[in-house]
């Protein structure tokens, strides 16, 4: 029974998130909108990675960055989804303590709205790896990706996204505005340091040893292993085979999972125990 009113709320909350997310807009027309926007933000940085290197560039280098970048946009556009909607039915809709009610659990209802945003963001993905072989002749092919890994590494990707995803979500119940602009410093943080564009070799030690703490360094390796087989690896992980890769992966994941759980059902009860769960600020 409990499972069943479960599935109802994910449902439910990602019907809404879906409709949230597309503004109620016709299907042929949010159809068209998320066709030309990974392709347009995807010319914006190959326009930009040619001028930085002036036009002379490897083929492994240019599938590095590529690669590395449409993977990364579930990681920007999940996080903020996820982070967000808290504030936003505090804030906005105003109806925060109606989802305390009517939900069968928060966290449900959290990751059902998120639900919406990953969906969208995936299929980003998929139209902007697809548009890289077609024009940009990628080295991907059907028969050569490794499907294990690739499954593997997202899923362990999606669980890392949910729980920095859930910590934001959290911090949101105690800020007023502050939310968006923490799960934007956190976007750009991980994506300087996960070696999305470039090898995490060009960074200073210091910096290599943070990254080597952060779980998305290891899915922008396993992504790209699992993608483009021959692609030379991270310079700072050859010497990590994909085995223990994945395992170093999974750690980092599940510890980071704990963490966020811990601090959301804390901040939870500041908030209850406060009584300002729905209390909005005019923002």
């Amino acid at each position: 029974m409990a499972v069943k009113k479960h599935l109802s709320t994910f449902l439910s909350a990602f019907w809404l998130g879906w409709q949230i997310e597309a503004n109620w807009a016709h299907p042929l027309l949010f159809t068209l909108y998320s066709i030309i926007k990974p392709i347009s933000s995807c010319l914006i940085l190959v326009v930009m990675y040619f001028v930085v290197t002036g036009g002379r560039s490897r083929a492994d280098l240019f599938a590095f960055m590529y690669v590395g970048n449409a993977f990364f946009m579930l990681v920007l556009g999940s996080l903020q989804g996820l982070s967000m909607v808290l504030h936003i039915e505090r804030e906005h809709y105003q109806t925060l303590k109606y989802v305390y009610i009517a939900t069968s659990s928060l966290h449900v209802y959290l990751f059902g709205r998120a639900a919406a945003r990953i969906v969208i963001t995936a299929l980003s993905v998929l139209i902007t790896l697809v548009f890289g072989i077609a024009v940009f002749h990628l080295p991907i092919g059907l028969g050569t990706i490794d499907y294990p890994l690739l499954l593997m590494s997202l899923f362990l990707g999606l669980v890392a996204i949910a729980s920095f995803g859930l910590i934001l979500a959290a911090i949101s119940m105690v800020t007023a505005m502050h939310n968006f602009f923490f799960s934007a410093a956190a976007g750009s943080l991980f994506y300087f340091l996960s070696g999305v564009l470039y090898p995490l070799s060009v960074l200073p030690p210091v910096l290599q040893k943070v990254a080597l703490y952060l779980p998305f360094t290891y899915w922008m390796e396993a992504v790209r292993r699992a993608v483009i087989p021959s692609l030379p690896p991270d310079p700072l992980m050859a010497g990590i085979s994909t085995a223990g890769l994945i395992g170093i992966f999974s750690a980092i994941t599940a510890l980071f999972l704990v963490l966020s759980l811990v601090v959301f059902n804390s901040l939870e009860k500041v908030t209850r125990r406060a009584g300002t769960i729905d209390m909005t600020t005019a923002y």
